[in-house]
This record gives C-alpha cells, structure tokens and sequence, in this order.
C-alpha cells in the first residue's frame, strides 16, 4: 500500500485553491426560514391567548358577561376560541382563526349555538388587529362587518363589532365587549 505524502495533500489543495493561492472560503450558512406558525404574523393573535371574563350591555339595557377561553391548538399554528354567554339560553360559540402564509392574511371561521356560521378574513389595519367580512340582505343591500381589537394590553382590551352600510366610509358600532384577563 502506498503512502501519501503532506507535501502532496498541499499541492491538491492548490489545484482547487482560487487565483492568488488563496483557497475559497466555506459558503455562510443559510439562515433556517421560520417554521410557518412562528413568523411575526402568525403571532399577531398572541395577545387573545388566555382566559378573559367579558362585560357588556344587552339590546334591552341590561348587563350580560360571558367567559371566553382561547387557546394556541394544532402545533401553535390555530387560535381556538371558546366563547360562552353566561345564564341559561346564552350565546355559545367557537372560532378557529389561522394566519394564511400564502394570502398573507388571517383568515377565521365562527360557529354558534344559534346557527351563526361566518368567515372572516383580515389582520392588523393601521396596528389595530381587525377581521371583517360582506353580506348582501335579503334587501340587496351590501353591508360590511367587522371585529376590532382596541385597547390591548396584557390584562385587558376592547372588542367591537361593527358595521358599515356604505362601503366602509362610515362604521356604526353595534356591539361593545370589554374583556379582563381572568385570574389562573
């Protein structure tokens, strides 16, 4: 069996070695893309992660609380919403939002005890998290809706439900909910 000599390995290492005798330096490492539930965007619902007591007042004046529990499922990558009225007969109902990579753009599904079924779609407009979605009555008539996210802090934010009759030049908000984070 043969022998290799040093003196040779150093002469093959300048035959690959660029001009000037200099070998190439190794490429740098190509940074890992983030896996697609922990961009930036797809956290933007992080704030909601928790369990909140909400207040409001009714249609008929009087004041109504539900509780509302919500959740990071399906490997960080849905936000479950359990939303449920407090008292006999209350609105009961459950969302899954996920943020869509390729529309870059949130995207919710909302069902309810009383046959409520709606989707959403939206994300930050003008840092304040908002989703929104149009239906035509039964009038022909084009109405936009909405849910806002306003006042966020770590213990508490406002939820508006709002609605637009003109295309979104004017919103008339038809439903204030005041949430506070519930103790553990």
């Amino acid at each position: 069996m043969a022998t290799v000599h040093p003196s040779w390995i150093a002469v093959a290492a300048l035959a690959f070695a660029t001009p000037g005798g200099r070998a190439s330096p190794p490429p740098e490492p190509t940074p890992e893309p983030a896996p697609p539930c922990r961009t930036a965007e797809a956290r933007q619902l992080d704030f909601w992660v928790g369990t909140w007591r909400g207040r409001w007042i009714d249609a008929q004046g009087q004041p109504a609380s539900a509780s509302n529990v919500v959740r990071r499922e399906l490997g960080g990558c849905a936000v479950h919403e359990h939303f449920r009225q407090d008292g006999p007969g209350g609105l009961e109902g459950r969302s899954l939002s996920v943020f869509d990579g390729r529309a870059q753009r949130w995207r919710q599904t909302w069902v309810d005890n009383q046959g409520g079924y709606l989707t959403l779609t939206g994300g930050l407009d003008d840092g304040v998290f908002t989703l929104g979605h149009g239906i035509t009555t039964r009038e022909q008539r084009q109405v936009l809706l909405r849910m806002r996210f306003v006042d966020v802090s770590a213990e508490r934010f406002t939820w508006l439900w709002q609605r637009s009759l003109d295309g979104g030049q004017q919103w008339e908000t038809t439903w204030t909910i005041r949430y506070e984070r519930a103790a553990p």
